[in-house]
């Protein structure tokens, strides 16, 4: 944004409403100042509207000494002080009726403009606004430079306002300064519907021979005005009336009226009156032959360096007339899809507003307004739009790169609210309202220092694409040529922005719930982009603490000591996720990111990490951002290249929390021994077997994009291959150095890096058991069978342990599990159909990793899976002042009943809710899966994140409901109701339909099957607690005891049926720890809040004579 001094009164009429919208301070206005030398002591709120300027010189616009006439002559400024502090009031009627306000500034050399005590712009102010400080840049003043912002942006009020200003000279010993301001307005008219547009005879696109475009309007009182040398209908000065129907010949070599450009762009609005001018549709015409010629299009682009920026603009002759490229350009511009984005002159390249020359500069103030058209080659439809236009990067913002990447915006006030595109096909969201449009920069042939040869454009991408394949969150990319303004600019990447929307789109919620932290260039430390930084200041701050106790360490789980579920549990950080992205950090040699080498490992850089912060079933995520500084051979910057070890680093230090970063939380993290030991299991399934850092894998991965820009390069050095060089880097260059990765790199850096975690004591010495089959080592992770077969499972040293129930051999604490089996080393295992089978090796008190496939029945039996839980209709939660409503804690529990494991691949729910199972999935013996309407509010009541998310409601009134499979047949289908004999209690009272015995072979559809839950609000992932059948020898006698309340804050009731029976009650945690025993008489009381146990489930073993008896207990 942008603001100034000197104001004329303006009044604006509002057609048709008699009512006038003004802005009222007249050139020659008096004001308040304060000479910058009497300023030492002026409070940090001076500019607010509360603060009064008593004492105060008083004076008239223009302020000056050197330069002009007139107004506040400074006399003694010159070598005695450099600012000038003024303040003054304005008034604004009708404010809601104005549109856009013009700022008006002749200056020399920078100044700050606030009103209302909220900053509207800058220029050339230093980054230190002391009573001292100078310019940060010379500008001479002469002529009043213009600037416009949207009335909705700046705080006016109706009636009077208060305006500040800061302004600055460049140095004390300066003949000269100046600063005068005028302000105007312009009224709201109602806004053409962006519906509408001119009709263009010919569609954007490639052409080879110039031709005759007819303009047409749709409806007969329109009236078409356009232009053709780039500039906004809306408000050019060279804009053209072309009335109902306009013929205009594009030619790329005409001249008159426009740049001698490559591409002939015409953009053409629609006028009515009582209407403002529509917003421009945008027609880019690419003429390859003049492409291939590129050369300094003459009019108004530059021909040379403004404020130092470099400017570049020719295609290499080396290039596009060599024997050897000259014949491939064109496939080359038009192997990828082409970005044509246009703009006005003046908004990249003018000294005081350009963004393309005052690349440093950020926020709305630097957001100009443009059109950006997708071109496909194959003539297939792309899309065209208006949107925002900034500069996107960190380091590269300085003037001394020619190449710069954008980001755009698309907001109502360009005319569509989003961009409705596929932009990612199948794999991403269609609908933006903001994209990255980023280049190489970091070892690119632009690059002012790097070493070029180093450029690939692939490295960056590659590491978000590894996190893809690793199945975590990831932003995705596409490659494209880009046209600005008519020039062939390069080649570039469409990006997602991992940020608020981002997560809204692709993670639930909406973009208001999201907390994102990033790196901030400006600020040199971490930022919340969107929401705050509150819960990862919590993290920093269990930092400090540390994580060498269990209980510390699974409290970002929301978990006990022992690994448990526990009530008031909040999960902090998905833990898997960031082991996979320190582990992409590590194998990659990231060394800038997310902590830089290039200031010492003492500070942040590129990295993004996000929470929903009203959600405590999910965590803090990471995202690999612009990983540029990577996958190098040889040394580079402060890199040493293929031995590059970011596993540690000796100096790394975070000072404060403005320096928090995610490795320095994985650093902490690692002197928790459950850590490491999660995090070796993580390395074993991405270093292993088939893993992404497998050597097949990562050059697949690194190929697919390669293959992509193969040709697309040979365009990309024409246009930036001589940038820095007299002889032009080339296809060549680019190509030995994706050929170094494949013969160099990738052959290597996998056990290098797999020696510096085990240097690091994050993985064993010593690998897991190895699984085979029919003498075949089995690399994947799921496997079809059929029937009856044998696996071998070997290792080099320790005993084995396997499971094949889906749990772990090993306990939290290194225990061996008690379902765990020991097999000797080369023995086999008799298996039948689907089975899950894990194994670790147990040498001394240490574990390896854990092995883990699954084999699937190619003809599953699907007998044990059963429907054990239905809450259909859950009550309301008032949570705060809102009222949560009961389907958001709609829940389906399925269980296998059986003793093998079932496979659910190509399963799906076909009616009631929306929801098919993952190819991974396979449900253990006796396990459950919990399908869940809303994750956040499951975890609120249930304190467990549920298996999946279902799409839909189940009906209050009953419904059917079926599970079924890839080819239709049902596996599960029954119909529930509200309706007697069902019971009553589960319809909104609080209680879920529970079956009536745990391991049920009744039909779901008969109400006999059913009966309400024991607990209020269901036990999911449970047998009830409530059910009293053979399975566990709970049979109902004169001798049962009653423990209540069930959940309960902390005392628990029990009560033997018999008033003078002794019982004795045993309490155990879910883990197997004995936490309470005691012999009782009678009714008692036991209170759990004095057994020093945290909130969680408990076993509560009574027996009663004969009769045992099993309860589930919540302590919350």
């Amino acid at each position: 944004m942008i603001r100034k001094l000197l104001f004329i009164v303006v009044l604006v009429f509002f057609a048709g409403s008699g009512a006038i919208a003004q802005i009222n301070f007249g050139p020659g206005s008096s004001f308040k100042y304060m000479k910058g030398k009497d300023a030492s002591n002026l409070p940090a709120n001076w500019m607010s509207t509360d603060y009064a300027t008593t004492g105060w010189l008083t004076g008239n616009l223009p302020v000056r000494y050197g330069d002009g006439s007139g107004g506040t002559l400074l006399g003694d400024m010159q070598n005695n002080y450099s600012t000038v502090f003024l303040k003054s009031t304005f008034n604004a009627q009708n404010i809601s009726l104005l549109k856009d306000v013009f700022f008006s500034v002749n200056f020399d050399d920078g100044f700050v403009v606030w009103i209302n005590g909220e900053e509207v712009f800058s220029m050339n102010d230093p980054e230190d606004r002391t009573y001292n400080s100078f310019a940060s840049d010379q500008h001479e003043s002469g002529t009043f430079e213009s600037y416009s912002l949207p009335a909705h942006d700046i705080e006016l009020r109706e009636g009077e306002n208060t305006i500040a200003i800061q302004a600055f000279n460049v140095n004390n010993e300066s003949s000269d300064f100046y600063l005068d301001f005028r302000i105007n307005a312009e009224v709201s008219l109602p806004q053409t519907s962006d519906s509408l547009k001119v009709a263009f005879s010919h569609p954007n696109g490639f052409y080879t021979n110039a031709f005759n475009l007819r303009l047409d309007v749709p409806d007969q009182t329109y009236t078409i005005f356009y232009t053709i040398d780039g500039s906004n209908p809306q408000t050019s000065a060279t804009v053209m009336n072309g009335g109902k129907s306009k013929t205009i010949t594009v030619d790329p070599a005409i001249t008159v009226g426009r740049a001698k450009t490559p591409c002939f762009i015409v953009r053409a609005s629609l006028k009515k009156d009582g209407l403002a001018t529509s917003f421009p549709l945008t027609q880019t015409y690419i003429f390859l032959d003049h492409v291939i010629n590129q050369r300094h299009p003459g009019a108004s682009w530059p021909t040379g360096p403004i404020k130092n920026q470099a400017i570049d603009l020719e295609m290499d002759p080396d290039i596009t007339e060599s024997s050897k490229y000259s014949g491939l350009m064109k496939g080359s511009l038009t192997d990828i899809p082409t970005i044509s984005v246009v703009t006005e002159m003046k908004d990249l390249f003018d000294a005081g507003t350009g963004i393309y020359v005052n690349a440093k500069s950020h926020g709305d103030s630097w957001e100009r307004f443009c059109s950006v058209e997708l071109i496909n080659p194959s003539g297939t439809v792309g899309f065209n739009i208006n949107a925002g236009l900034r500069i996107r990067g960190g380091y590269s913002r300085n003037s001394q790169f020619p190449k710069h990447a954008f980001r755009l915006f698309f907001r109502n006030e360009y005319g569509a609210p989003k961009l409705n595109f596929p932009l990612f096909e199948k794999e991403g969201v269609s609908e933006f309202d903001k994209i990255d449009l980023r280049c190489e920069q970091n070892y690119s042939w632009a690059h002012p220092g790097d070493n070029k040869n180093r450029n690939t454009g692939v490295r960056e991408v590659f590491s978000r694409d590894t996190q893809r394949d690793m199945g975590q969150p990831y932003t995705r990319s596409r490659y494209y040529h880009l046209y600005l303004n008519g020039m062939y600019w390069g080649l570039y990447q469409t990006q997602e922005r991992s940020e608020a929307r981002y997560a809204a789109d692709y993670l639930g919620g909406s973009k208001e719930d999201y907390d994102v932290v990033k790196v901030s260039t400006e600020i040199g430390g971490i930022e919340a982009t969107d929401g705050n930084m509150d819960s990862w200041l919590k993290i920093y701050n269990m930092c400090n603490k540390g994580f060498a106790s269990n209980a510390d360490y699974f409290t970002l789980e929301g978990k006990d000591q022992y690994g448990n579920p526990k009530k008031g549990g909040e999960i902090m950080v998905d833990i898997d996720n960031l082991i996979d992205y320190m582990q992409i950090i590590f194998y990659t040699g990231n060394f800038d990111s997310p902590v830089s080498a290039f200031m010492q490992n003492a500070g942040p850089n590129n990295f993004y990490t996000i929470d929903r912060r009203d959600d405590k079933s999910s965590g803090f995520i990471f995202f690999a951002h612009d990983a540029e500084h990577s996958m190098m051979i040889g040394p580079e910057g402060p890199g040493i290249g293929i031995q590059e070890n970011r596993v540690t680093i000796p100096n790394m230090w975070v000072g404060n929390f403005s320096k928090f970063h995610p490795q320095w939380l994985h650093f902490k993290l690692t002197s928790n021994k459950e850590y490491r030991q999660r995090f070796a299991d993580r390395a074993y399934k991405n270093f292993f077997n088939r893993g992404v850092f497998t050597h097949d894998a990562l050059r697949e991965r690194f190929q697919k994009r390669a293959a992509v820009i193969t040709k697309a390069i040979v365009a990309e050095s024409a246009r930036w291959g001589d940038t820095f060089a007299s002889t032009p880097y080339t296809y060549e260059n680019w190509d030995a150095e994706i050929n170094d990765i494949y013969n160099r790199f990738f052959p290597y850096r996998t056990n290098i890096v797999l020696e510096q975690m085990k240097s690091a004591g994050l993985i064993m010495t010593f690998n897991p058991p190895v699984f085979s089959k029919n003498n075949v080592k089995l690399d994947r992770d799921i496997y079809p069978v059929s029937g009856n077969y044998e696996i071998a499972v070997t290792n080099a040293t320790g005993q084995i342990y396997y499971t094949t129930d889906g749990t772990d051999p090993r306990l939290v604490g290194d225990q061996v599990n008690s379902t765990a089996k020991e097999i000797a080393i080369g023995g086999t295992i008799g298996l039948k159909g689907t089975v899950i089978l894990k194994a670790r090796i147990k040498n001394g008190e240490r574990w390896s990793a854990l092995a883990s496939v699954k084999f699937t029945e190619l003809d599953e039996d699907y007998s044990n899976l059963k429907v054990t839980e239905l809450h259909y209709h859950p009550t309301d939660s008032l949570v705060g002042t809102e009222i949560i409503s009961g389907q958001s804690f709609e829940f389906i529990e399925l269980k296998n009943t059986g003793d093998k494991a079932i496979k659910l691949s190509g399963l799906k729910f076909t009616s009631g809710i929306e929801y098919e199972f993952k190819e991974t999935d396979v449900l253990a013996p006796k396990q459950f899966y919990v399908i869940a309407s809303k994750p956040k509010w499951f975890y609120e009541r249930h304190f467990m994140v549920p298996t999946g998310n279902f799409a839909k409601n189940f009906a209050n009134s009953g419904e059917q409901v079926t599970v079924s499979t890839a080819a239709g047949s049902p596996v599960i289908d029954f119909i529930y109701s509200d309706a007697n004999p069902w019971p009553a209690a589960a319809d909104g009272d609080g209680f879920s339909l529970s079956t009536l015995i745990r391991n049920p072979d009744g039909n779901p559809a008969d109400p006999a099957y059913w009966t309400i839950s024991s607990v209020f609000d269901g036990t999911p992932f449970a047998d009830d607690p409530g059910i009293v059948d053979s399975a566990n020898d709970l049979m109902a006698t004169s001798d049962a005891v009653s423990v209540y309340p069930n959940p309960t804050k902390g005392l628990l009731f029990v009560k033997p049926d018999n008033a003078n029976s002794s019982v004795r009650v045993e309490i155990y945690s879910l883990s197997g720890s004995l936490v309470f025993q005691s012999g009782i008489v009678g009714n008692s009381v036991i209170n759990l809040g004095s057994l020093n146990i945290h909130p969680g489930i408990y076993l509560v073993n009574t027996k009663c004579n004969t009769a045992k008896t099993v309860h589930k207990v919540v302590y919350y």
